[in-house]
């Protein structure tokens, strides 16, 4: 995008309902527009909707002193992640895939129960790209195979904000089970593609955790139907 292009949509930002950046009255409150529209499309995410959720959410951790590390589970290259650790800076990461795609184990599960239609390949990826994604790699913990046996020797982490992207019905399922019950009070798990019927097996799984554990789901009206679940202080 050339740089008058992009003046052009920072005025739209601000003074119509472009990409919803007007949602918070109070301009001290609201996420930041200016990175977004800097981030769009092809940096980081170009959904403003999960990524002012994602901002808020961290802000709300930061000044709760909520402790606790980042995690993900379904990380592809690591774009989400990278910017929520810019809004968390320090924390120790913790990144669990197959890097590899899908296991056929969890694509077996959702073809039986007819929950996708199309299985898209994620397999363009690789643990020494996604550590390369951070600023302090250092603090980047990858957690490479099937999930939950990937999850061997993080036992004992404690978790302050998580994303769950794994798309399918068990390891979404997996995810919740496992992240929540290692969620520091005040903390927020981010399940994607809950409202996202290319991905039903999300929100099966969501809903079954839902109705396991008493946890709240918050559904958010981002680009791939994310939902929302914390654990109460």
């Amino acid at each position: 995008m050339s740089r008058s292009a992009r003046s052009v949509v920072r005025g739209l930002a601000t003074k119509a309902n472009y990409h919803v950046v007007r949602g918070m009255a109070d301009a001290e409150a609201r996420p930041d527009v200016g990175r977004f529209l800097e981030a769009m499309p092809w940096s980081l995410t170009s959904d403003y909707v999960r990524q002012g959720t994602a901002e808020l959410l961290c802000r709300e951790i930061d000044e709760l002193g909520v402790e606790g590390a980042i995690g993900e589970l379904g990380v592809f290259r690591g774009d989400f992640t990278a910017l929520l650790s810019t809004y968390l800076p320090g924390r120790p990461i913790h990144l669990f895939d197959t890097f590899e795609g899908f296991d056929e184990r969890d694509v077996a599960v959702d073809a039986r129960e007819d929950l996708v239609e199309d299985f898209i390949d994620f397999s363009a990826t690789d643990p020494a790209s996604v550590r390369a994604r951070f600023a302090d790699p250092e603090r980047v913990t990858l957690h490479p195979g099937w999930f939950p046996e990937s999850a061997a020797g993080a036992e004992d982490v404690t978790f302050a904000i998580v994303s769950i992207d794994a798309d399918l019905y068990k390891p979404v399922l997996d995810g919740l089970v496992w992240f929540y019950e290692r969620l520091a009070p005040g903390g927020s798990i981010l399940v994607h593609d809950f409202n996202n019927a290319a991905f039903g097996g999300a929100k099966k799984a969501t809903r079954e955790f839902q109705l396991r554990s008493g946890a709240a789901v918050v559904p958010i009206p981002d680009w791939g139907g994310t939902a929302v679940v914390s654990r109460p202080r």
